[in-house]
């Protein structure tokens, strides 16, 4: 038997020395030498090495409970390792070859069992307790499988072929694909992830999935509906119809697809979405397909689940409760005290802090509940002020008896189209997504996971795979999707005593370790055991076999800014970098990394046209406020005179327009006099010299 070590990433290659980390982090491997410095040693020789790298991982797992403080021994420290060498020794006893960081993961299980163990003592095994050990069986056997996380495209053996509906041949891996989609949907799942490249045909296979299923429940059972799974909410009435969700340019997509793939007249289907869509539960049973946006589902959730937004009374615009009295806590009111960070941020309106407005004045009504708002639909009476709050009460009371459309009814299948939309668990569409009800859940996207592994939660949240779409609690058998920070509505104890499963086990490990020790565990468990019974992804690299596709050409063009684009470009990036300085040198750099954001979009728009950043929103509005604190007489920009007859130019330079008329047809030039960027003027202003007029360029239309 030899002792062979699995070098860490930090760790050097070639070193032959024996090294040990002084870290007390249990999750840290422990390197030792290599396999050549062991060749010689005899079986007492390895049983010591054992012994003593058991010790340090005892001793390092201890130091860690105590939160990183040594502490006396007592004798039941020394028995409990003892016991724990005797438990690694009979595991490596076995035979064969064992690396350090295999021994670390027992020690991890181990520890994880004590603590069970003194849990049982108290009260019964928990379900959550007994998902744990599994997991923990599972890694046990799975550890010595080196996961490569780069390896796709596995050939899969089994096929199944298309439906008759459909008559648009399939590819091989789009036959793969039907295979393993009918057999998740027959398996706990109810659904998966297909995650193929982009251009490899997700739409055609969904359909396809959709109409296989469809042909096999009428051969069995005569109807479509196959195998239903039960319903949470057993009074919302079952409807035969898929309920496609996808972007708005992608609406069109689908609908051609359905006509070109399928037989004619095989499919009914109904797009909705628009101001004009039907809103009748009773349609939706007589479509196959029903294709809707994001923006629908979560309007409709918004309008009729969400409670109703209140109005600041100090601002007058609206916010959810929980984020009103957040406003009016550091933002707005007379008591609003911003806190140091907050006091750092520059505002986007042109760097001045934001002036809070006025306590009211006692005594005087029309004042107090009046004009204290200046958002669009403020009232300016009491009694009307008084009937609007009635309204709202009345409003929250009839929330809970009203519901969307698309939330009333459970559907046969819902398909999500281009699933990152979802991927931030906190928005608006994606709890009104989760909200939705059917008995199979699929997700269609190229790019599942983008910047962080917790993106993949919404995807497993949606899907409802247990364990790790739920929320556990610490005390009792109780279990939910959705937290809630108040208290549990399924057990009397607290929040703080409930964990989300996907963050104990996968995401907090892999921030906060990497791919080492407790973060390697959740790799492997991400990659084999949730991911491999869910997602499905290939791409075209590793199926060129299959798409025959030509050889691609890349062709590489240099294009270059001719003189005025170079200026006006050189120009702004100055502009940028002293902006940029002055957050640096008042140490607000962190503080403000939006508004660093909005420089570099800038630049890249000036890159592609000067006037996407001329004639964009934010140049205009700049503009606007800019003339409209202009009461003070300005000179003219060419005879320095007090100005007659004003007129501003796009960049914000004010000029007589006699003048700046005999200028430009004298010199012939249509730049601006004093900044020599391209002048463009509205002539066509009142008399009075209009300031508000927006700078316009004929044929251009302003940008965001």
């Amino acid at each position: 038997m030899r002792l062979r070590s699995r070098p860490s990433s930090s760790s050097a290659q070639g070193k032959q020395s024996r090294q040990y980390q002084d870290s007390s982090d249990e999750d840290d491997l422990l390197s030792i030498s290599s396999d050549s410095d062991y060749i010689g040693n005899s079986d007492e020789d390895v049983a010591d090495e054992v012994v003593n790298l058991t010790e340090e991982v005892v001793c390092s797992n201890r130091t860690k409970r105590n939160g990183g403080k040594k502490r006396i021994e007592t004798k039941e420290d020394q028995g409990e390792e003892e016991e724990h060498v005797d438990w690694v020794m009979n595991e490596v006893g076995r035979g064969g070859e064992v690396d350090a960081g295999y021994l670390q993961l027992i020690g991890r299980i181990e520890d994880r069992k004590k603590i069970r163990e003194k849990n049982q003592k108290k009260r019964p095994t928990l379900l959550w307790e007994i998902w744990e050990e599994e997991n923990d069986s599972w890694m046990a056997e799975n550890y010595p499988n080196d996961p490569d996380f780069n390896s796709q495209d596995e050939l899969v053996t089994e096929t199944a072929q298309p439906p008759s509906d459909l008559i648009m041949p399939l590819l091989r891996y789009q036959k793969e694909w039907l295979a393993w989609a009918l057999k998740q949907e027959e398996s706990t799942a109810r659904g998966g992830i297909l995650a193929d490249e982009m251009g490899m045909g997700k739409t055609v296979q969904a359909i396809a999935l959709v109409l296989a299923k469809r042909e096999l429940g009428q051969a069995i059972y005569g109807s479509s509906l196959l195998s239903p799974a039960p319903c949470t909410s057993q009074e919302l009435p079952a409807v035969k119809g898929t309920l496609v969700i996808c972007p708005v340019v992608a609406v069109i997509q689908w609908v051609s697809e359905i006509d070109r793939f399928t037989t004619k007249g095989s499919n009914k289907i109904l797009v909705y979405h628009g101001a004009n869509r039907v809103k009748n539960i009773d349609k939706f049973a007589e479509y196959d397909f029903v294709i809707t946006t994001y923006s629908t589902v979560e309007a409709e959730y918004r309008k009729n689940v969400m409670p109703p937004k209140e109005k600041c009374q100090w601002c007058g615009k609206s916010f959810y409760e929980q984020k009103l009295s957040v406003h009016q806590k550091y933002f707005c009111g007379p008591d609003a005290v911003k806190t140091a960070k907050q006091s750092k941020q520059q505002s986007k309106t042109g760097g001045k802090p934001s002036k809070l407005k006025k306590n009211p004045i006692e005594g005087d009504s029309e004042i107090d509940t009046g004009k204290r708002g200046r958002g669009k639909g403020i009232k300016h009476k009491s009694e009307t002020d008084a009937g609007s709050v009635d309204d709202s009460a009345c409003a929250g009371q009839d929330m809970s008896m009203r519901k969307s459309i698309l939330h009333s009814v459970k559907w046969n299948r819902i398909i999500l189209d281009e699933a990152h939309y979802v991927k931030d668990r906190r928005s608006n569409t994606t709890r009104a997504i989760l909200a939705l009800e059917s008995s199979f859940k699929w997700a269609l996207s190229g790019t599942p996971l983008q910047n962080r592994v917790g993106e993949l939660y919404s995807l497993v949240r949606f899907l409802q795979i247990v364990p790790y779409s739920y929320y556990f609690c610490k005390d009792c058998d109780c279990r939910v999707l959705d937290y809630s920070s108040s208290e549990c509505p399924h057990c009397p104890h607290k929040s703080i005593r409930h964990f989300c499963w996907w963050n104990r086990y996968i995401a907090s490990p892999i921030q906060s370790q990497g791919n080492r020790g407790t973060g390697r565990d959740a790799m492997v468990l991400l990659k084999h055991k949730i991911l491999k019974s869910i997602l499905l992804r290939r791409t075209k690299k590793g199926r060129a076999a299959d798409l025959a596709l030509p050889p691609r050409i890349v062709t590489l063009r240099k294009d270059s800014l001719d003189v005025k684009e170079e200026d006006y470009y050189t120009s702004l990036y100055n502009e940028s970098q002293a902006q940029f300085n002055t957050y640096i040198q008042a140490g607000t750099l962190m503080n403000n990394y939006a508004h660093i954001f909005d420089l570099l979009t800038r630049l890249r728009q000036a890159v592609d046209h000067p006037y996407l950043v001329v004639y964009s929103s934010t140049a205009m509005a700049r503009r606007e406020s800019t003339n409209d604190a202009g009461s003070v007489e300005q000179p003219c920009g060419l005879c320095h005179d007090p100005v007659e007859d004003p007129v501003v130019t796009s960049c914000t330079h004010v000029f007589c327009k006699s003048c700046l008329i005999d200028f430009s047809a004298s010199v012939g030039q249509v730049s601006c006099p004093s900044c020599s960027k391209p002048l463009t003027v509205d002539f066509t202003a009142n008399d009075k010299g209009d300031q508000k007029s927006k700078a316009t360029i004929k044929g251009f239309r302003s940008s965001s």
